[in-house]
């Protein structure tokens, strides 16, 4: 048997049975929009809420308060707008739970516990804007079952993942980047350089997120292995990728002139590419690596394709045990944005530094 929550909006002081229920002398005319309801849900196991008017003023109770079986009553957290006026050609609004416009309250709590399938809404501001006040949607977020772990956790392992992915493209991109230009300057590490140009054509050439799928299920798809570290190498050898072409473009802006100079005082071309060109080129290429480490943190939100529960997916958690989207999601979004903003000034001030340096 369906069950349906029969909501009446603040207009009862009392309840005996569904025949006697007792209004508010404004709102007699009411009665026959209940009784026809209450007509129409014979055939259904009714769940009768009285839910009372709650200005943005008020306090708002956090939980329900139980009269007696079948029968609940409170303002569940939840704001009526009292400037909307009734349609009065309209008996009753009829919706199914999820799309009640009480998503995101108690009050939806209360109805899933319930098993509760279908909301009539019935009352003199049956057409009034309802929704969670903002602390309240808050609380249900973030506070209740101590939800909030959910993006300090996932947090926890997007920076993780992200510190160390980007050591691993940086060694991975260095090394790269060192063949590649070897070969543009001397035309040696002929086979070494067709190897690199191969990696990098297939890493930048396919979706991070395809490649973190390959290394997971194809890869090591025979072997139980921690996901964080699958999610480290995928990140990593996605961004060498990307390095290896800021290494190479440094070192190929290194004026040739400094390759002669330092012959001339009797380097090799290694000794040369150590203590001459790589100082200059590193802090040319520098505030690059720096916004690489930015992109690597937002492309890390594809983590969750293999179950880590990473920032993004810290949030889609919440959005799931609550059914309300905004408030998570906007929370991911906002921790995501602090964090590059944070990261972008640092990089402003090297890069000021780096100028004053050079004066």
């Amino acid at each position: 048997m369906a069950k349906t929550a029969l909501i009446i909006v603040d207009m009862v002081r009392d309840f005996t049975d569904p025949e006697g229920l007792v209004f508010y002398p404004e709102n007699q005319k009411i009665l026959p929009r209940i009784k026809k309801v209450l007509d129409e849900s014979r055939k259904h196991e009714l769940l009768i809420v009285f839910l009372q008017h709650c200005n943005r003023k008020d306090k708002v109770d956090k939980k329900a308060q139980s009269m007696r079986p079948n029968c609940i009553e409170g303002t569940f957290g939840i704001e009526i707008d009292p400037m909307l006026e009734v349609d009065e050609k309209k008996d009753y609004v009829i919706r199914k739970r999820r799309y009640s416009g009480f998503f995101g309250t108690d009050l939806d709590l209360v109805l899933r516990e319930n098993e509760v399938e279908n909301v009539v809404v019935v009352g003199t501001k049956t057409n009034c804007c309802i929704r969670a006040t903002v602390t309240d949607a808050f609380y249900l977020n973030f506070i209740s079952d101590d939800r909030w772990h959910y993006i300090a956790d996932g947090l926890k392992t997007t920076l993780i993942i992200t510190f160390f992915a980007c050591m691993m493209g940086i060694v991975l991109g260095f090394i790269v980047g060192m063949i590649r230009s070897t070969h543009d300057k001397t035309g040696k590490l002929k086979l070494l350089n067709i190897l690199c140009k191969i990696y990098l054509t297939v890493i930048r050439g396919t979706p991070v997120v395809v490649q973190l799928l390959i290394i997971y299920f194809v890869v090591f798809g025979s072997t139980r292995i921690d996901k964080v570290p699958v999610a480290i190498m995928a990140f990593g050898i996605n961004s060498g990728a990307y390095v290896a072409e800021i290494f190479r473009s440094g070192i190929m802006s290194i004026d040739a002139g400094q390759m002669e100079a330092g012959r001339s005082l009797g380097f090799n071309y290694f000794q040369t590419m150590r203590y001459i060109i790589m100082p200059q080129a590193f802090k040319v290429v520098l505030p690059t690596l720096c916004n690489e480490f930015i992109s690597l943190l937002k492309e890390t939100s594809v983590s969750g394709y293999i179950a880590i529960q990473d920032l993004t997916k810290g949030g889609d958690i919440i959005r799931s045990r609550t059914y309300s989207a905004f408030m998570p999601l906007i929370a991911v979004a906002l921790v995501y944005l602090t964090i590059v903003l944070i990261f972008t000034k640092l990089i402003q001030i090297l890069e000021r530094r780096l100028r004053q340096s050079e004066r």
